[in-house]
């Protein structure tokens, strides 16, 4: 993913929500939460991304 989504620049923080083994839920399962160094970045990203699965 960091890869991936480093394509747009600079990756400040990826957070990937996993299940809790004891079976609590967790907020934001199969969601990907990104952080870039700057708003140029980001707006690549949003706009690389837009229509993809």
């Amino acid at each position: 993913m960091e890869t991936e989504c480093g394509k747009f620049g600079s990756l400040v923080n990826v957070v990937i929500p996993r299940p809790n083994p004891n079976g609590e839920p967790v907020a934001g399962i199969g969601k990907v939460f990104l952080e870039y160094a700057d708003t140029e970045s980001c707006t690549r990203a949003r706009a690389g991304w837009d229509g993809k699965p």
